[in-house]
């Protein structure tokens, strides 16, 4: 009998985080837990009934014993319900800090990688009522505002594929009686008891004192549509007032900016950070308000905050990346295509002379813009500020600088100071990895 009502549900649930494709293809994460067993299962029979078909991506995070085999039972399930299955492992988890953050990042990155290279457009998440409303409590602990307090979104999008959680109202006890009804077993994760996690403190705390996930999930949808609405209007500010440069920096026009209510003058300066930053997330609401109250006050002032360098005039505010904050060098080889310090797209083209030394994608740094000033003016360098300058991704040989884009530098064959070479970059974009909008807050409850 629930199984029949939640596959109802279910389609009630799907359909408005659509749309999907005629014949739609999806993976959906299944770590063997009930929760994500029960995905796998619900949207097989959905995704069959329109002619297309599940794939599950399970991730062996290597972080605990027996994290293989498990993995590979997984697989056994989904084989014999014909699904697809496929294992992606996380290759060098160990002396890593901040390890359940990182494997959590490492898992949607290589599943979004997963879906890009297969060119799925929709990976679904097994996120359940229970994960929604203490994700709220946590958050709420911590003095979130709206974009915290609504929690998790049921659509996220993402570079290269739209992260899909329809399970937000779905109680774990429901999706596992499910299970039962569907002779499926699942996977119980010791670490889901352990009280080192602070989710699972609170877990602990909600079975205490007998509270029910749903009305946290309630608060979560109503703080969601709040979000929704700031977004909206913060990204109308950003329109008038961000200026936004193909160098990889940012202007903002501070008259515009501070005219603005001080929640959405917050929330267009936390996003122009995350874009020239490059940050996962925004920076803490304690040190932005500390921050806007600086800028306020000071008509020149030099600070820096989430990996930016934040300078103003009488007119502007400008953002650029901060020079200790960005990436080291990194080797790279013709034929690549690459997105550097989560900012700029790049191509690497050519044929390179035999060298012992490596290419290399870097910032330009004091030395390289010393070595590009001694040959003459370059084309566009005097209208970059020098600490943007400084950042720019440049291409390097063991000869010195090869190739700087946005200088209008390469070097060329006859430069035979230099040595002869046919590689640059031929293709180079700023597209930083955030936006300036965000990805949106998608409420489906």
């Amino acid at each position: 009998m629930e199984r029949d009502g939640l596959s109802e549900k279910f389609t009630r649930l799907i359909e408005p985080t659509g749309p999907y494709e005629s014949s739609p293809i999806v993976c959906v994460a299944v770590s063997g837990g009930g929760d994500s067993m029960a995905l796998v299962l619900l949207m097989d029979r959905w995704a069959r009934a329109r002619g297309g078909r599940v794939v599950g991506l399970s991730v062996d995070h290597r972080l605990r014993e027996g994290s293989a085999d498990e993995a590979r039972r997984v697989g056994t399930w989904l084989s014999g319900r014909n699904i697809e299955h496929h294992i992606l492992n996380w290759r060098d988890p160990n002396g890593a800090s901040a390890l359940q953050e990182n494997a959590r990042i490492a898992r949607y990155d290589l599943m979004e990688q997963w879906c890009r290279d297969h060119g799925i457009l929709h990976l679904l998440l097994a996120h359940n009522a229970e994960d929604q409303a203490e994700t709220f409590l946590m958050r709420l602990s911590k003095g979130s505002g709206p974009d915290g307090l609504s929690a998790m979104s049921a659509v996220t999008e993402r570079q290269h594929c739209r992260f899909v959680r329809p399970l937000l109202s779905v109680s774990g006890e429901n999706l596992r009686r499910f299970l039962k009804d569907q002779g499926q077993d699942w996977i119980e994760d010791p670490s889901n008891q352990n009280p080192r996690f602070e989710r699972i403190r609170w877990r602990q705390v909600m079975a205490e004192q007998n509270l029910l996930a749903d009305g946290f999930c309630h608060a979560a949808a109503r703080y969601g549509r709040v979000r929704m609405v700031l977004d909206h209007e913060a990204a109308r500010l950003s329109a008038k007032c961000v200026l936004v440069h193909p160098a990889g920096f940012i202007r903002l026009r501070r008259e515009l900016l501070f005219a603005a209510p001080a929640e959405l003058s917050e929330r267009v300066l936390a996003r122009s950070l995350m874009v020239v930053g490059g940050a996962l997330y925004p920076p803490r609401r304690h040190k932005l308000e500390r921050l806007i109250e600086t800028v306020r006050g000071q008509e020149e002032t030099t600070r820096t905050l989430g990996g930016c360098l934040i300078e103003q005039t009488d007119d502007y505010i400008q953002i650029s990346r901060e020079l200790r904050a960005l990436p080291a060098p990194l080797p790279v080889d013709t034929g690549m295509r690459l997105t550097w310090d989560r900012r700029f797209c790049l191509n690497i083209s050519g044929t390179s002379q035999q060298s012992s030394a490596p290419l290399l994608v870097q910032p330009l740094g004091a030395q390289g813009d010393r070595e590009l000033r001694s040959l003459g003016p370059l084309s566009g360098a005097g209208a970059l500020p020098r600490t943007v300058r400084l950042s720019l991704p440049a291409l390097l040989d063991g000869n010195g600088v090869l190739c700087v884009p946005h200088l209008a530098y390469s070097r060329s064959g006859e430069d035979q100071q230099q040595g002869p070479t046919g590689v640059q970059i031929s293709e180079m974009s700023f597209r930083s990895l955030n936006s300036l909008s965000g990805s949106g807050y998608f409420v489906a409850y």
